[in-house]
């Protein structure tokens, strides 16, 4: 319960001093207070000066408060000080206390200044009050500026009596200690067994009052919601609801309370219930429990021909098989679809994709990877290393004598070519002559000169041999008709073959000197 009650300068009010006395207030109870405030509430002395305000000080602030009193004239002055406590229950204690100079002529202390029926020049408004404040307790000598108040006594023992403030819905009670004022009536104030139903506040409907949490609290009421709930402990917490196994004495539940169709598990001893007592099922189903939860089982149906029982991911169903069913080496061959003739089941993308079938539809046709695909096909340059084919691996010629010869666009078979007789003569020849021209023996009488001519449209690459068998003394020249250069010298009296090759603008020697026997 709040308590407002203070001491001034260690003294019980009323309190007499001088003046420029500088006066301080304590509270003496300081616990459980919320808020404290100071108050002049009435003053009055000989210049009618007003004193300073009241300053507050200590923890929590105001606990203790000071104020200095103004000078004066010799007549005495007075003042009325208010202290209101206000406690964390929110409960409210107010105490005034009267505090003055006495009168020099008199020895009494001046009254307020709203006392104006017994004003006297030398002791000023002073009968009520300085019979109040002189300790007279006659409850009809006292004033009660504040209204909705009663006068007592609030500490135990002799002393002035005080106004007593009352504060809404509150009673005038005397706490433990013994100390009167307005508050809320407290356990220990009422007796037992005196409270009547009718004195409760009313309820909600269909509701009971208690304390339904698992600490000391106040009780609140909690109300049944649902037909056939019953009130019961809960785990920490009372409320209505459904009684569950704990709250049912072993052996207290007679047949006739149990429902239909109520035995469970627990009432059931393993390896009784019989495959005829499962309940039936959907066509081609199977019972399995098919979450990644402990649960119920229930009925997983197959819909499609070939489709097995199987896990696939985090549950069980029926599907297809993945390749996490398999070990490694586990398929054989008899276990592959079949194909179609000549074919290799293969990923032939440039990614990763299931296999297909590709087929070899030319004879020849190797499998090979062809660019970014795989698939059959003749192999090109860059598939055969260097100096891999053997002799052998070439195809057979149609004559003896062949070889092979680029004739401009693609390699040839060209068999030996027939020769053409030069004679005792200055002579022009051109690739649409012949390819091979022969010098017989004994045929020249003086030198000569063979000219190889551009005309004939000469393909690059083209090549002109000549053989000279003539083992005469006299010189045998070949000249480029196109730059009119000597491009050849045969020697004398040696049977020599030479070849020249068109370069795409003339003919050029390529190879010379070869001994002919």
């Amino acid at each position: 319960m709040a308590n407002a009650q203070f001491t001034i300068n260690g003294f019980t009010p009323p309190f007499y001093t001088s003046h420029n006395t500088v006066l301080t207030f304590q509270l003496l109870e300081v616990k459980n207070i919320k808020s404290i405030a100071w108050t002049v509430i009435g003053y009055w002395n000989g210049p009618n000066n007003a004193p300073a305000a009241i300053t507050r000080s200590g923890v929590p602030l105001g606990v203790t408060a000071s104020l200095t009193l103004p000078a004066g004239d010799g007549y005495g002055a007075a003042y009325g000080i208010e202290c209101t406590v206000v406690d964390n229950n929110s409960e409210t204690a107010v105490f005034r206390a009267g505090v003055g100079v006495l009168n020099a002529a008199t020895g009494t202390l001046v009254g307020f200044p709203n006392e104006t029926t017994e004003f006297n020049s030398v002791a000023g408004w002073a009968d009520r009050l300085n019979r109040y404040l002189g300790a007279e307790t006659t409850v009809a000598l006292m004033t009660f500026p504040t209204g909705r108040s009663v006068a007592g006594k609030v500490a135990t023992g002799a002393g002035p009596g005080v106004e007593i403030v009352a504060t809404n819905d509150t009673a005038l009670v005397a706490d433990g200690a013994g100390a009167l004022a307005f508050g809320q009536i407290k356990t220990a104030m009422i007796t037992d067994g005196n409270v009547t139903l009718p004195k409760l506040a009313t309820q909600a409907a269909l509701s009971v009052v208690t304390n339904a949490t698992n600490g000391v609290a106040s009780p609140t009421a909690v109300t049944a919601a649902t037909d056939g709930h019953v009130f019961r402990r809960s785990g920490t917490a009372l409320g209505f609801g459904t009684i569950v196994t704990a709250g049912i004495a072993d052996a207290s539940v007679t047949l006739a309370k149990m429902a239909a169709n109520s035995i469970q598990t627990s009432n059931i001893n393993d390896a009784n219930v019989t495959l005829p007592k499962i309940a039936t099922q959907a066509a081609l189903s199977v019972v399995a429990n098919a979450t990644n939860s402990v649960a119920s089982p229930t009925a997983v149906t197959v819909a499609i021909d070939g489709h097995v029982f199987r896990r696939s991911g985090s549950t069980l169903g029926f599907g297809t098989l993945d390749t996490g069913a398999f070990n490694d080496q586990t398929i054989t061959l008899p276990k592959l679809t079949t194909q179609a003739a000549l074919t290799v089941v293969t990923n032939a993308t440039n990614g990763t994709a299931s296999p297909t079938a590709v087929a070899a539809a030319t004879d020849g046709h190797v499998f090979r990877r062809s660019g970014t695909a795989l698939g059959f096909g003749t192999i090109v340059t860059a598939g055969i290393a260097d100096q891999t084919i053997t002799l052998p691996k070439l195809a057979n010629g149609s004559a003896r004598g062949q070889s092979f010869t680029w004739d401009g666009s693609a390699w040839t078979l060209q068999g030996i070519v027939t020769a053409t007789n030069l004679t005792n003569s200055d002579l022009s020849r051109s690739i649409s002559d012949g390819s091979r021209f022969v010098l017989p023996n004994a045929t020249l009488t003086a030198p000569r000169i063979l000219t190889l001519a551009a005309t004939g449209s000469p393909i690059l690459g083209e090549t002109i041999y000549v053989e000279r068998y003539d083992t005469t003394a006299n010189i045998y020249t070949v000249v480029d008709a196109v730059s009119a250069l000597t491009i050849f010298v045969f020697p004398v009296t040696i049977r020599r073959s030479a070849s020249f090759r068109w370069n795409g603008t003339n003919w050029t020697n390529t190879e010379s000197s070869i001994r002919l026997n």
